[in-house]
């Protein structure tokens, strides 16, 4: 137990002391990256997320003509939303 005082003690003394470090350069390399990470997914992400209608139409436009069931492969049923309330089960037959 003496011996991990020991090293803790040691590690904490020869530990730089990062408060006194200002070095302007590394803010302004921090600042590059950070802008540089907002330009490459303003155009990937954040855009078509506020306009979503632009993309719609074209996947109206290129989807026009297209039959699901007919291109579906393996007789598996079309794609239907997840989030949809499901039918009644409990619905009595003779109702």
């Amino acid at each position: 137990m003496v011996f991990v005082r020991n090293f803790l003690l040691q590690q904490l003394k020869e530990r730089p002391n990062l408060k006194n470090v200002k070095n302007p350069r590394n803010y302004r390399l921090i600042a590059a990256f950070v802008v540089f990470l907002g330009a490459a997914f303003g155009p990937i992400y954040i855009y078509p997320l506020y306009n979503s209608k632009a993309y719609q139409e074209i996947q109206e436009k290129g989807r026009a003509g297209i039959s699901q069931e007919d291109i579906q492969p393996g007789g598996m049923r079309v794609w239907s939303d997840p989030f949809a309330p499901l039918p009644d089960k409990d619905q009595k037959k003779g109702e």
